[in-house]
């Protein structure tokens, strides 16, 4: 797995890899419905975030939303219904 080039994402996030210029993190624990977290630059503005039951308008961005949620999935910290 790669590692993180950017500041970590706050909130006790999970870091789960990257997809092109994006890294990608799963969290933060204890929410209702988990989020996943696309990161772009260390700034507080420079990143995306879906609950994993709403996926993004965006074609561009639903790739690296799905990329996210399959990646959460391998890792065990999200389980299907």
């Amino acid at each position: 797995m790669s590692q993180p080039q950017h500041a970590k994402h706050p909130d006790d996030c999970t870091f789960l890899g990257t997809k092109g210029r994006f890294e990608l993190y799963f969290g933060p624990q204890g929410l209702s419905v988990p989020v996943v977290i696309a990161r772009s630059g260390s700034g507080p503005g420079q990143f995306k975030e879906w609950p994993v039951d709403r996926e993004p308008s965006s074609t561009v961005l639903m790739e690296i939303y799905l990329h996210a949620v399959r990646l959460a999935l391998q890792q065990g910290l999200l389980e299907l219904k």
